[in-house]
């Protein structure tokens, strides 16, 4: 089932808290990632001020020396908002503009909120580890100027009351996604588009495995991860917010960044694992 961990060229660190391999083949890197305490070690960084937007490399790189734990392997997070949306966002927590698609985030156990909440899409999801260790998924009712007033109101409150289950739950961090390739039930998307791609699915409580591809549909996704054993799997950002940064051999602060070649595009966040 995990035979690419053995495959030629991959990549393994090993530390106290935390093991992981990296493999590579035509463009498509697999990442599985073991650690002792899934809910402390993987955490989700923002780009933070003046744009609420950073490369994921410099993102991770700001991160080192603010954290009490080395980050060893990093992926862009939350889907991307363009056009513009970033300033209509509520600046909650200094320094930090809102950029992606969703009503509230929850960073480092504070809820940011879209004062606005003009920016939800049903196909996104809010995601983060539970108190137990296990990804939930929260799907957040769309919300924008072309509802009905009635709607719309119903749609807030009900957001309003996913965010509160969030905290319930114990949720520290959250990023969005575009969809679920990947379901608990077993089902695997049918969608065949290709695109660049980052997913993200876990095998069990302290297992877990990244995805970055230069080209493969949520189909291509969800089934390599059902291969891998996950038991769920997301879609994150795709296209140009591609990113997958790591340290080579677990002791040095620079980080790879453009691995996929694909020329990189700043992002709101970045999903980290640290020992």
């Amino acid at each position: 089932m995990l035979d690419f961990l053995k495959a030629k060229g991959a990549q393994t660190v090993y530390k106290n808290t935390l093991k992981y391999t990296i493999t590579e083949a035509n463009g498509l890197y697999l990442t599985y990632i073991w650690v002792s305490n899934p809910y402390r070690q993987m955490g989700v960084a923002l780009a933070g001020y003046p744009t609420g937007l950073a490369y994921v490399s410099d993102t991770m790189a700001r991160e080192i020396p603010a954290s009490t734990n080395k980050a060893y392997v990093a992926v862009n997070a939350s889907t991307f908002v363009g056009g513009g949306y970033n300033e209509r966002y509520y600046e909650d927590i200094p320094g930090w503009y809102n950029t992606t698609e969703s009503s509230y985030l929850i960073n480092r156990g504070v809820v940011i909120h879209n004062f606005s909440e003009i920016f939800d899409r049903n196909n996104t999801k809010n995601l983060g580890l539970a108190k137990d260790g296990y990804l939930k998924d929260y799907a957040f009712s769309a919300v924008n100027g072309s509802l009905e007033q009635s709607v719309l109101a119903k749609n807030i409150e009900r957001n309003r009351g996913l965010i509160t289950k969030m905290n319930n739950d114990g949720i520290q961090n959250s990023f969005t996604a575009f969809a679920t390739v990947l379901s608990k039930k077993g089902a695997v998307s049918s969608s065949t588009d290709i695109s660049a791609r980052t997913g993200l699915c876990q095998v069990d409580r302290n297992n877990f495995i990244l995805l970055s591809s230069r080209g493969c549909s949520y189909n291509e996704m969800g089934q390599t991860f059902k291969n891998l054993g996950c038991y769920v799997g997301y879609n994150l950002d795709g296209g140009g917010s591609t990113s997958f940064v790591y340290q080579s051999n677990g002791t040095q602060v620079d980080y790879y960044g453009d691995v996929l070649g694909l020329g990189l595009r700043e992002v709101a966040d970045a999903l980290y694992f640290t020992e």
